[in-house]
């Protein structure tokens, strides 16, 4: 079986975890960072093919390219360049064929002469460099409007500090290479749900403000409205909608279109309360599942389906295999002594709720958005199950 060479020809987008209920130092850290990034970011614009070329060690001008950034330009360059690339050189690939041969050397020798061969697609696009770690983060187009994540949180942080009446702070943030997603929590429960087995504590859910922005292109300045189930720190956020997005385009406009996104950002995480009817409904609506084998197997490939045409087939499996296992609450988990027909046939809406939001802590940011707003869509009935 042949191992996978590691490739000098890019290398992984950095990923960082900021979360305030494992780590009160959490926003301090993010802070930092993205003050890194941007002390030690340029904006070059690309003028000549020269400028591009990689040298023997798969660096430009001593920068070494990421993924996102080597994606970026074979995008351009020609189609399925990208995926070419990354087979001759086992970039984000594994194999178990022992014939299969790399050669960056090769791959190398065919980016440089793209470059001489189609520079006009390439000229006036601008590389986003960071000088402190040597990399090439991304190449943007000549219309981008580069906004940095340092901005967006200042912003963020003004746009809260500006309606105090929501009592919010900072919970949660996330970076993949100079991708970034941004949450804040409101202090107070938006409110309450009985749990199922009839105990006085009541389950508190709360509210909030999601954001994100990329500084190299992968996607516009998002803005959303946040539920939070506190018990397991579970997230779903709303849909985007038109009026959730920000294209990075250069304009007079810009910052008087981003106040207005924050602002309707604001009047959709009013609403968010109006969910607790929603979930109590959904906590006594079963599945399907359980009952014999032979139907619980048809169910729940039925299931993993459904969730698959909307995220992907790894990611279905585990939200099914979880929703099984744990459903909601302790008292809930499939055991030993268990008849384990007769547990599933329990799981509800609501379980596979709080099994996708679960589920979604361990994706990148982007998919993880995608799961998220899967389960508010689940949460106010624009995504429904039926097996």
């Amino acid at each position: 079986m042949a191992t996978v060479p590691v490739s000098k020809i890019a290398v992984l987008p950095a990923r960082y975890k900021y979360n305030s209920k494992q780590d009160k130092a959490a926003e301090r850290k993010l802070v930092r960072r993205l003050q890194s990034h941007d002390k030690f970011t340029e904006v070059a614009k690309l003028t000549s093919p020269r400028e591009m070329f990689l040298g023997s060690d798969a660096r430009i001008n001593g920068k070494q390219l990421t993924t996102t950034a080597l994606s970026q330009l074979c995008s351009r360059l020609a189609p399925g360049m990208g995926q070419a690339i990354r087979s001759m050189t086992g970039v984000q690939l594994s194999s178990s064929d022992d014939q299969v041969a790399f050669d960056d050397d090769l791959a190398i020798g065919l980016l440089n002469s793209m470059f001489k061969l189609r520079f006009d697609r390439l000229e006036g696009y601008r590389m986003i460099i960071d000088h402190k770690r040597k990399l090439v983060e991304g190449i943007v187009g000549r219309r981008y409007e580069f906004y940095s994540n340092l901005s967006l949180y200042n912003r963020s942080k003004a746009f809260i500090q500006a309606n105090p009446d929501y009592h919010v702070q900072f919970c949660e943030a996330a970076l993949a290479g100079r991708r970034m997603m941004l949450r804040f929590r409101s202090t107070n429960p938006l409110f309450s749900i009985p749990p199922p087995d009839g105990r006085e504590v009541q389950e508190p859910f709360f509210g909030g403000f999601h954001f994100a922005n990329s500084e190299v292109g992968e996607c516009s300045i998002r803005a959303a409205s946040l539920l939070i189930r506190q018990w397991c720190d579970n997230k779903a956020i709303s849909p985007f909608y038109e009026d959730g997005k920000l294209i990075h385009v250069k304009g007079v406009k810009f910052e008087k279109k981003l106040s207005e996104l924050l602002t309707r950002t604001r009047v959709k995480a009013d609403q968010a309360g109006k969910f607790r009817k929603n979930l109590l409904a959904i906590t006594s609506i079963p599945l399907g599942l359980g009952g014999t084998a032979g139907s619980h197997k048809t169910k729940r490939s039925k299931l993993e389906s459904k969730l698959t045409r909307k995220l992907n087939k790894g990611f279905a499996r585990a939200v099914v295999d979880r929703l099984l296992m744990s459903g909601s609450y302790r008292q809930d988990k499939l055991t030993s002594a268990s008849d384990p027909m007769k547990v599933y046939a329990k799981r509800t809406v609501y379980d596979l709720f709080n099994a996708i939001t679960y589920e979604a802590k361990s994706l990148s940011v982007g998919y993880r958005e995608r799961a998220e707003q899967l389960a508010y869509q689940l949460v106010s009935g624009k995504f429904e199950i039926k097996l």
